[in-house]
């Protein structure tokens, strides 16, 4: 898992980002994160945070490892939490296909300098390791058995 989100902290270190924001579901299952639509993934170049409404907190616990698990009060909104964890003139990284328009202008809002991430973070998941890899021709072997 560590070198799946070490894929991830290369792009934020490649498009001098100070965070990725992460909503995508494959996205944030590849580094072992809750994928339910209330979660975010904020990843950093020291850590890795899921935010996310109270629904999921007891998932995140008992499911999840490696990350620190924020809960956003009900009527605040994740980007509140965001902001507390990140502080304000940061720039991050966000996917460009599911991004709301709202909420790009509710980060810029809080400060944030956003920046448009095409398909970086899927990229980063099509390149396989040996152990992948492995895995894949274990699981080829057994269909064809």
């Amino acid at each position: 898992m560590n070198n799946r989100r070490n894929k991830y902290i290369d792009i934020l270190k490649s498009k001098h980002l100070d965070a990725i924001l992460i909503h995508g579901k494959s996205n944030k299952k590849y580094i072992g994160a809750l994928s339910g639509s209330g979660v975010y993934v904020l990843v950093t170049q020291n850590k890795l945070c899921q935010i996310m409404d109270g629904r999921y907190i007891n998932a995140a616990i008992e499911e999840t490892s490696g990350f620190d698990n924020h809960v956003y009060e009900q009527g605040t909104s994740y980007i509140d939490c965001m902001a507390s964890i990140l502080g304000k003139n940061k720039t991050i990284g966000v996917e460009d296909n599911l991004i709301l328009a709202k909420d790009f202008i509710n980060l810029q809002s809080h400060g944030f300098n956003v920046i448009l991430l095409n398909n970086e973070l899927e990229l980063a998941r099509k390149v396989k390791t040996i152990q992948e890899i492995d895995n894949v021709k274990r699981a080829c072997q057994i269909t064809d058995e």
